[in-house]
Parts: structure tokens; C-alpha cells; sequence
């Protein structure tokens, strides 16, 4: 569906909002696969007294408990503030489906309205009014299909709770929605603003998911395939409570809206089957209806279906059979959750011809290769030692070991010579750069810092895989480790700071250009002391509490502060850490939000002062595109910050829990070889953005 979406972006039919929220339920859906790929099988294959069969996953106030004997899911939060944080998230999960629902009857009402509208104003003004009526139905035909498209996965969001699926189904609902219904609000679905939402539902899924693994506790019992989530607290249960609600809420207001949406065809139907002049048209008209039909009828028998599956049928088979049946049925609905994600681009194949036009044969197998591919690695080295530690510079990891000096080798490269690239491009043309002096001297404090991250990948993590296992500084780090981990930690406290004093200065310019003069001479050489003192400050304080310490073995580095001083400063720097891309994220929005309100006030007195003024507000705009540029390496740059932070604080702990120690020196390499090139992104992405740059370099080289 993805390769149907943007291999034929050209010409295809769907709006450019139904894209981009498609494309993210396409992610989420790949995000759902993960726990079949990487939790269920494996722990199927395992054998009964495995060490890892019976749980996983222990959060703070709920569990959640996947048992592999019967592939049952349970959750438990058992102390107050868990109940209330279950609660919550349980009526915002349960509520989501209904609201969809509420919508679409809306878009089936408006619907027919509109179709009577187009069949009255037909018959009065005569046949060429019809045609022109027809054609308007005709081109609807595709925001039809995407229509149907969101309804059927609304069906099958009332089947299971998965928040980020039910999330963007709703935003899927609410388009179609002010499309069919409310087009004049349809500027919320374009360009920035479709952004905005897009994000705005990531950060909310993240926010309810921390919520949920604070609050409550899960569990995954390999032994009857259940997973089970504890929710002890009154908040949690609260919580658990208030997320199930949400969750059926949805469906159902997505059913209203569909029983509208029907009401609203059949009387469309009826009213342009008396302007037709020929069997034809009313035969392909009715075809066309059908489909719709039939779209809607197959998401409402999913719908009744998973809620039958889901509430009913487990419960009434295991009355009857007792525990016998219980495993069957476990796997009848883990079959059908994992089904539920192929449900979205299955029917956008069946009712799209468009897509099923493209020439996907090699794309469906490679995919099948890569999914074969999947499938196998869990199977595979299931029977391990786990008692010897690993390390990477053994004999059994020689492989893993090049792999990894490749890779960095690779990454460093490309970083140190984009570096120097960029260092060249914005000194050699000073004088003819469109960027301010402000960006030169802050992009070069960032340059600074991207080689001083590079200088303990060099000296410190490469000579030391490189050597044996033997050797004498093979399991502790020496003097030299420990003090080049320091300066790893200075020079990505120092990247953090600068783009943080990027990110400021954008929004100065655009928002507050009043204030523009504290970017400017003497006060502009004061910010940059000042940060990089802060940053001084920063590591002087870590050092003096904290000891780092790089382990060779698995590429770990590893952060102890004992003390209650030092916790209390690990406390205040990992709050500052984690809240400085975000409060960059909010600039950046109150930047886009500014540039379109100045754009549409550009556009508005050239429409009204004459072609003269139009020009002058084209030049403004022109100018204005360098901005843009500074503006979208910046955003970049801070994306790149918040990969990193969940990569190391979310995802490494997450898989560690799953795959034990196997999986730390891949999941090391990988985060090692992401550190090193974000140091290339500021970079890269301003050679993409900079024709001139670009020319700079073909000459000076």
C-alpha cells in the first residue's frame, strides 16, 4: 500500500492529507507487527522451561501479562494511582471509535444533502446542469473510496484497543469529515497544519503510553500466550477505565456516521436516477453505490464480529469447554488482531483500480522474501548460553565486530568531511551569503561540537574494539576511556545548547523581530560564551558527581550517580535534556504559524493594491525562501534530538527486556552509529537546502 501511495504520487487521485495519515497508519501498523514478531513466536518456540517464559515487561503501577499457553492478554493495576490512570486512558481509548463513528453519520447526512442540492438545481435548469451534477458526483467517487476506506478500519478498531491505530483513525474520520461536510474547514488538512495534527497525534499516543506503563503494569506469560496488565491503583484503574471507554466510544460514533452516510446514498441514488437519460449511466451509478454497500457492510460484520470475538466468544467457550478450549480461542483472536492490521490497505486495493494498476509484482516478492525473513529470525538461535557474558571482541562475534568498525568508520567519514564541507561553504562565500551572521557564528559552535563528539569515536571506541579479548585494558576502561567518555558527554551537552540557541534565534527572527538586536555584535559573541559556559558547567557537574564508564564488551556506556547529590543532579539534567527538544518543537510551531499568517497577509494586499504590490510581495516572499531553509535544517536538527532521546531511553531498555543481553551489542552498534551521523545531519541537510553552498564547493574543490 505504502509503494501504491507515493510510487504513484503524480496522478493519484487521493488528497494529499489521506497520504500522509495513511502513511502513518501504515507505521503504526508495522509498529503493531513488532510484539507477534518478537515476543509471540519466539516465545511459542520456546520450550516450557525457558528462562524467559514465563513474564516480561514489568512497569510501575499496572502489569501486563501476555500467557503463552493460551495466548490470553491481562492487565492489573493494583495500587490507586495506577486505577485512575487506567481509567483515564480506558474512556479516551473506548470513547475515540465512537466519536469517528459520530462523524461519518455526519458525512452521510451532509452527503445526501448535497446530492439532493445537485438533483434539484439538475432538473431546473435542464439536462447540460445534470451532466454538470453527474460530473461532481463522478469526482467524488475517490473521496468515496477513502470514505470507506477509514469506516472499515473504525469496525475493526472496536475489535481491539490499540491507541496510535485508533488515533489516527480518528483523524482519518474527522478529514473525511470536514471534507464531505465541512469543506471550508478544509485548510485544517493541508500543508502545515496536516503537520501539525500528524504530530500532535504522535505526542499524544506517547503521552498516553507513558501514562499507561506508569500507572500500570504488564506482564507476558509465554506459557498460555496471555498478556496481562495490572492497573493496582485507584488511578489506574481510573485510567483503564476511562482509556476503555474512549475505545468503544469510537467505533460507534463511526457507526452513526456510516448509517448516515448510507441514508445519504440511497436518497442521492434515487434523486440522479431521474436525471440519467440512459441505462448505462444509471447501471454504472448503481455499480457504484453497491460497492459502497457492500464497503460499509463488511466494516459493520467486522466490527460486530471482533466485538462478539472479543467479549463474548472467549468468555462462553471456556463456560462450556473449561480451560480446553481456552488456547483455541486465544489464538483465534490473536489471529484476527494481527488481521486487523492488514484491513486498511486490503480494502484500499479492492476499491482502488488506480493502485492496483502500478507494477508491484517485484515489490510483493521482495516482500515476501523480507517477511519469510522475519518469520525465520525468531525461530532461530533459541537455544543459548546466557550464562557467558558477551563480547563483542571474541571469537564469536568477529563478524558483528568488522560489521561494527564499518559502520563507524563509514559514519565518521562521512561526518568529518560534511563538517568541513559546511565550514567551507560559510566562510568562503561571507560575503555573498543570503544567511545572517547569526547563523554562520551558532552553525559554527555546532561544527565545533560535532568534532569533538567525533574525537572519542576515534580515540577511544575504535582502538578499543579493535582489540583482543585478553588485552589489558579488556573489561575496565583506563584513564584515557574514562576521560574521553567526558568529553563525549561535554560535546553532546554542547550540540544539545547550540541548537537549542539556533532553534531561538529562528524564532527571534520570525516571531519577535523586535528583539532581533540581541543576536547582533557584542551580545551575539555573549550568548555563545555563555552557552558554551553552560555546557562547561553542565559536564564539570556530572564529572564531579556522577562516574561514566565505557564498557568494550557490549559498546555500553554506563552512568552511576550514588550519592543523593548526585541523583538529585542527574534528576535536574535528564529533566533539562528531555525538555529542551520540546520546548525547540514549540518554537517551531509558533514559527510555521507565524510564516503562514505573514504569508496570507502578503497574499491579501497584493490582491488588493494592484499587480505593483502583488510584485513587491513576491519579492518578499523570495526572500523570505532562505529563511525557509535555515528554518527546516533547524527543524531537522531538533527531530534528529528526539530519535536519539527515544532510542536511547525508550527503545534499548524495551528490547533488552525482551531479548536479554543477545540483543544489547545490536542495539549498541546501531545507537553508536546513529550518534555519529546526527553529527552529519546539520550538514547534510544544509547542502540539500543550499544551491549556493553547493556551488561554493564546486568551485573552492
Amino acid at each position: 500500500m505504502a509503494t501504491a501511495l507515493f510510487s504513484g504520487r503524480k496522478g493519484n487521485p487521493y488528497s494529499q492529507s489521506f497520504v500522509y495519515i495513511a502513511s502513518q497508519l501504515i507505521i503504526s501498523n508495522f509498529l503493531a507487527f513488532l510484539p507477534q514478531l518478537i515476543v509471540v513466536l519466539p516465545e511459542i518456540l520456546q520450550n516450557e522451561n525457558s528462562l524467559h517464559a514465563s513474564t516480561f515487561g514489568e512497569f510501575y503501577y499496572c502489569t501486563r501479562i501476555f500467557r503463552v499457553w493460551n495466548l490470553a492478554r491481562e492487565k492489573k493495576c493494583e495500587n490507586s494511582s495506577g486505577k485512575i490512570w487506567q481509567r483515564i486512558r480506558n474512556l479516551w481509548v473506548l470513547s475515540m471509535p465512537n466519536i469517528m463513528f459520530i462523524m461519518y453519520a455526519a458525512i452521510f447526512y451532509s452527503m445526501h444533502l448535497k446530492k439532493r442540492s445537485v438533483t434539484d438545481i439538475s432538473q431546473n435548469q435542464g439536462t447540460g446542469k445534470m451532466n454538470d451534477g453527474l460530473n461532481t458526483m463522478k469526482v467524488r467517487r475517490y473521496e468515496w473510496s477513502v470514505l470507506i476506506q477509514a469506516a472499515w478500519n473504525c469496525g475493526a478498531l472496536e475489535v481491539e484497543v490499540v491507541l496510535l491505530n485508533e488515533t489516527l483513525d480518528a483523524i482519518s474520520a474527522l478529514n473525511r469529515f470536514v471534507v464531505l461536510i465541512l469543506p471550508k474547514y478544509n485548510i485544517f488538512f493541508k500543508s502545515i497544519k496536516l503537520y501539525f495534527l500528524i504530530t500532535l497525534v504522535w505526542l499524544l499516543n506517547s503521552a498516553v503510553t507513558i501514562g499507561d506503563c506508569y500507572y500500570c503494569t504488564r506482564k507476558f506469560f509465554a506459557l498460555n500466550l496471555t498478556w496481562e496488565k495490572k492497573c493496582e491503583t485507584e488511578t489506574g484503574k481510573i485510567f483503564q477505565r476511562t482509556f476503555y471507554a474512549w475505545t468503544l466510544f469510537l467505533p460507534t460514533a463511526m457507526f452513526i456516521m456510516y448509517v448516515a452516510i448510507f441514508y445519504i446514498l440511497r436518497h442521492k441514488r434515487q434523486r440522479i436516477r431521474k436525471m440519467c437519460v440512459g441505462h448505462k449511466t444509471k447501471t454504472a451509478k448503481n455499480n457504484y453505490e453497491r460497492l459502497i454497500l457492500i464497503q460499509a457492510a463488511w466494516n459493520c460484520g467486522a466490527l460486530i464480529i471482533g466485538v462478539i470475538m472479543l467479549n463474548f466468544l472467549s468468555s462462553l467457550l471456556t463456560g462450556v469447554f473449561s480451560q480446553t478450549i481456552n488456547i483455541p480461542s486465544k489464538i483465534l483472536i490473536n489471529c484476527y488482531f494481527i488481521f486487523e492490521y492488514a484491513v486498511f490497505p486490503t480494502i484500499h486495493f479492492i476499491y482502488s483500480q488506480s493502485s492496483r494498476n502500478l507494477p508491484v509484482d517485484r515489490m510483493v516478492a521482495r516482500s515476501f522474501h523480507i517477511i519469510a525473513l522475519l518469520l525465520v529470525l525468531p525461530s532461530t538461535c533459541l537455544e543459548k548460553n546466557m550464562t557467558k557474558v558477551l563480547d563483542i571482541r571474541d571469537e564469536h562475534h568477529k563478524v558483528l565486530k568488522y560489521i561494527a568498525v564499518l559502520l563507524f568508520a563509514v559514519f565518521l567519514l562521512y561526518g568529518i568531511a560534511s563538517n568541513i564541507l559546511m565550514a567551507t561553504a560559510l566562510f568562503s562565500g561571507r560575503k555573498g551569503n543570503p544567511y545572517s551572521q547569526s547563523f554562520v557564528y551558532i552553525a559554527s559552535q555546532l561544527i565545533i561540537s560535532n568534532f569533538l563528539a567525533f574525537l572519542p569515536q576515534l580515540i577511544v571506541v575504535l582502538p578499543e574494539i579493535l582489540q583482543n579479548e585478553n588485552s589489558l585494558h579488556g573489561n575496565e576502561t583506563t584513564r584515557i576511556n574514562y576521560t574521553f567518555t567526558i568529553i563525549f558527554s561535554f560535546s553532546y551537552t554542547s550540540i544539545l545548547h547550540f541548537s537549542f540557541l539556533l532553534a531561538l534565534n529562528r524564532f527571534v527572527t520570525f516571531v519577535l523581530p523586535k528583539y532581533n538586536s540581541f543576536f547582533k555584535s557584542t551580545r551575539l559573541y555573549f550568548l555563545i560564551t555563555l552557552v558554551w559556559l553552560s555546557v562547561l558547567a553542565s559536564t564539570f557537574g556530572e564529572f564531579y558527581y556522577c562516574t561514566r564508564i565505557f564498557r568494550v564488551w557490549n559498546l555500553a556506556r554506563e552512568k552511576k550517580c550514588e550519592n543523593s547529590s548526585g541523583k538529585i543532579w542527574q534528576r535536574i539534567r535528564n529533566l533539562w535534556v528531555l525538555s529542551m527538544p520540546n520546548i525547540m518543537f514549540i518554537m517551531y510551531a509558533a514559527i510555521f504559524y507565524s510564516m503562514h499568517l505573514k504569508k496570507r497577509s502578503v497574499t491579501d494586499i497584493s490582491q488588493n493594491q494592484g499587480t505593483g504590490k502583488m510584485n513587491d510581495g513576491l519579492n518578499t516572499m523570495k526572500v523570505r525562501r532562505y529563511e525557509w531553509s535555515v528554518l527546516i535544517q533547524a527543524a531537522w536538527n531538533c527531530g534528529a534530538l528526539e530519535v536519539e532521546v527515544v532510542l536511547l531511553n525508550v527503545l534499548l531498555p524495551i528490547l533488552f527486556e525482551i531479548f536479554g543481553e543477545e540483543i544489547t551489542i545490536l542495539m549498541n552498534i546501531i545507537i553508536n552509529s546513529y550518534v555519529i551521523s546526527y553529527c552529519g545531519v546539520l550538514s547534510t541537510v544544509f547542502f540539500i537546502f543550499n544551491k549556493e553552498a553547493r556551488n561554493i564547493i564546486k568551485k573552492n574543490f
